[in-house]
């Protein structure tokens, strides 16, 4: 049976309603999307020739996964959902932390689900500060050390604070274990001037830490803020 055909003049400018005569899902070929819907803060990218897909573009962006408050006086705080299966790395910042006591050691580690860290003599560190004449010393180095140390020998009082950030690798790993972390900060040593302190380490286990454990040698902390951002797998 032969089809009847409609050539073009026989369709008139505005003649359809594109609302109510057009169904279905418009292929890409046909100026259309290719899809009926997408997803919630995603993009809209080529996926091939003639495929448009809903897909995170936004790679290497941050997303925060939790944001915790000091509150005064605790010498620890164990904060969990941090970190997740949805990221491989994150980005921490620390904002403000002020000691208690001076000659305090500001610390960290990472715990599991349960709360728990791993055994003593686990965690290997370094680290460097620059003093405001801008003198570097060797401040620290160890391994098989009990707690990730940020700063030594922290002062107390106004004005004496720990702010800064870290980049957190890896902690979900259960294949091969390998996970590290790197920091930068400004601290307030104890002896009056104002250091830039940076340093890096690494621990293997197949823990998948989904907390941090903050904590000072033997003090307290009086205040402070904790916010941990997931970054965006790349494709």
């Amino acid at each position: 049976m032969a089809f009847a055909t409609i050539g073009t003049a026989g369709i008139q400018a505005q003649s359809i309603d594109l609302s109510t005569k057009v169904t279905g899902t418009l292929p890409v070929p046909n100026g259309g999307l290719g899809i009926a819907s997408g997803t919630t803060d995603q993009f809209l990218k080529f996926t091939g020739t003639e495929t448009l897909a809903s897909a995170a573009d936004n790679a290497g962006s941050l997303v925060q996964t939790v944001h915790y408050a000091w509150n005064s006086g605790d010498t620890t705080a164990t904060i969990q959902n941090c970190f997740n299966s949805t990221y491989r790395n994150y980005f921490i910042v620390f904002t403000r932390f002020q000691l208690g006591s001076n000659d305090e050691e500001f610390q960290f580690k990472p715990v599991n689900s349960s709360g728990n860290s791993e055994s003593a003599n686990t965690y290997t560190a370094q680290s460097r500060n620059y003093t405001g004449s801008g003198t570097g010393t060797a401040e620290w180095n160890g391994s098989n050390d009990n707690n990730i140390t940020i700063m030594k020998n922290q002062s107390s009082g106004a004005g004496k604070f720990i702010s800064g950030h870290m980049y957190f690798f890896d902690p979900m790993n259960t294949t091969d274990g390998i996970k590290g972390y790197t920091w930068m900060a400004r601290a307030r040593k104890e002896g009056g001037y104002t250091g830039l302190v940076y340093g890096g380490g690494g621990n293997a286990t197949t823990t998948a830490y989904t907390g941090i454990k903050i904590t000072t040698s033997n003090g307290t902390i009086t205040n402070g803020l904790f916010t941990v951002y997931g970054i965006v797998n790349g494709s």
